[in-house]
Order: C-alpha cells, then sequence, then structure tokens
C-alpha cells in the first residue's frame, strides 16, 4: 500500500490507497497529513494577519482581505466507492477512540453523518449543541455566534437547555469580538455524505464556511465525486472558492 502526492507540483490532491489489510496505516496517514495541514494553515494565517493587521485594524476604515476571514480551514475528500468510504470513516473513527491512531493536535474529534437529519439546520444546531455541552461555560457565547452563523432557531436550543430563554440571550457585542471571545481547543469535525443535503450540499458547505470564522477547527467534508460536478453547476463561484488544498480522494 502507497499513499502519496497525486501531483507533486502543485500538491492539489493526496491519494488514499484504501486497502483493507493496512487501513489502520491509510488512517494514520489522512491523520498526519491533516494535521499537517492544518499547523501550516495556521502559521500562514498568523503571517499574514501580522502582515496586513495596519490595513484591517485603521478605526476610520472597514476593511476585509478575503483569505482572512477565514480562520479555520476546509478540506474535500472525495471517492467514487460508497461501500468503502464508509469502512474507510468508520475505522477512521473507531481507530481514533481506541487510541490506535494518535491526536497530536487535534483535542476533540467530532464525526456528523448528513443522512441522519431531515434539514440543513438541524444538522446545525446538533454541530453547536455538541460544541456547547463540551464548553458549557461558553454556552451563551456559542448560542449568540449561532445565532449569526448559523441562523439556528433558538427556541430548539431553549428547549434543549432550559435554564437558558430566548430573552436572555443579548448581542450587544459586536460578533468578531465574539468570536474572538470563544476559547475552542483544536477540534477536528469530519462531515459524511455532505452531497446528499439539498442543493447537492452546496448550502451545507456555504454554511459550513460561515462556521469557518471560528478559530481552532478543521473540517473535512466527504463527498461523492461523481456530484462535485454538480454542486458546482449554476454558480455564481465555483466550490475552490471556499475549500483549501489538499483535496484527499479515496481509491
Amino acid at each position: 500500500m502507497k499513499n502519496n502526492l497525486l501531483n507533486l507540483k502543485d500538491k492539489s490532491k493526496l491519494i488514499l490507497n484504501l486497502d483493507e489489510e493496512n487501513i489502520l496505516e491509510t488512517n494514520k496517514y489522512f491523520v498526519s497529513k491533516i494535521e499537517e495541514f492544518w499547523t501550516d494553515f495556521n502559521k500562514n494565517y498568523q503571517d499574514l494577519e501580522k502582515k496586513y493587521s495596519k490595513y484591517l485594524n485603521n478605526k476610520n476604515f472597514f476593511y476585509q482581505k478575503e483569505f482572512l476571514i477565514k480562520k479555520s480551514p476546509i478540506i474535500l475528500l472525495t471517492t467514487f466507492f460508497e461501500k468503502e468510504k464508509l469502512y474507510f470513516v468508520e475505522s477512521l473513527i473507531e481507530n481514533l477512540i481506541d487510541k490506535k491512531v494518535n491526536l497530536k493536535k487535534f483535542k476533540n474529534v467530532i464525526s456528523l453523518d448528513v443522512w441522519k437529519y431531515l434539514n440543513l439546520e438541524e444538522m446545525t444546531n446538533d454541530l453547536f449543541s455538541i460544541l456547547a455541552s463540551k464548553y458549557k461555560q461558553q454556552k451563551e457565547k456559542i448560542l449568540k455566534i449561532s445565532k449569526s452563523l448559523a441562523n439556528t432557531t433558538l427556541i430548539s436550543w431553549s428547549n434543549k437547555w432550559a435554564k437558558t430563554s430566548i430573552k436572555e440571550i443579548k448581542t450587544d457585542k459586536k460578533m468578531d469580538e465574539l468570536i474572538e471571545d470563544i476559547e475552542i481547543e483544536p477540534t477536528l469535525i469530519i462531515i459524511d455524505n455532505v452531497d446528499k443535503m439539498d442543493n447537492n450540499g452546496w448550502d451545507l458547505i456555504i454554511k459550513i464556511f460561515q462556521f469557518s470564522k471560528l478559530k481552532n477547527l478543521c473540517f473535512v467534508l466527504i463527498i461523492d465525486s461523481n456530484k462535485l460536478d454538480d454542486i458546482n453547476k449554476g454558480k455564481f463561484y465555483s466550490l475552490k472558492k471556499y475549500i483549501n488544498y489538499p483535496i484527499f480522494e479515496l481509491i
């Protein structure tokens, strides 16, 4: 088994060869590359933030650099093989839990499967509820951010946590300040079957892009290779606008 770069020149795609006898090694390789890329992304972000700070912090001008909006990377894992993909994802999560695959950078892993949810709102509610349940002291901040970034229905949140009413959720702080206030440990978020969501997963990808304004997250979106063209079809911006490279391809 050999996992390698498909294109060494631009490093645009990484091939993951799925061999059931060596699935553990493929899992290890995948995680090591994700952590390596995540580290590089953060370093590059900090360098760019420092470089453009005088433009971004001018009190008389509001100015945004497009490449600094996203504070957490979004990575694609694509494949033509549904059965093999399911095996890879399940083995990855189980090997992480069993600590057969070690995480050096990430403290937490969240794994979501789109097909379990009725709609995008239900899935985003679940994602934020997982984050809020882990960081209980920051629950109200996370609720405020969810209101802005995800447009989630706060009624479901107030039902989930009876101690927090909608009236108590104030949005007096600027959203950028709230985002900076949130302290989340490095978290890997894996979302499977993205293309099964409405609009071939496009709406979900745009929503994840909104979530990427939070620091210390890394999103891995798993998509059927056959659906990539459908996702881009008829869109003003292509998928390339929102994701990071390399793209992982499971074969």
